[in-house]
């Protein structure tokens, strides 16, 4: 059967972790532009601010 508690707990959970991953990489001057890209995609369905931060970053141009 379908639990719809244990299903909120894990929206949650996932979110917090986003949130953590997103701001780590925020904080880091290294970050890759995939790792920005990530953290983006990650955030955008509960955080639309962060998301633009992390886009308006780039981090680091992949090299080819």
């Amino acid at each position: 059967m379908f639990d719809m508690s244990q299903y909120l707990a894990e929206c949650k959970e996932k979110e917090k972790f986003w949130i953590g991953y997103a701001q780590k990489i925020l904080t880091n001057p290294k970050a890759s532009y995939s790792e920005c890209k990530t953290a983006a995609i990650g955030v955008s369905s509960f955080d639309k601010e962060l998301e633009q931060k992390l886009l308006a970053k780039k981090g680091k141009p992949p090299k080819y």
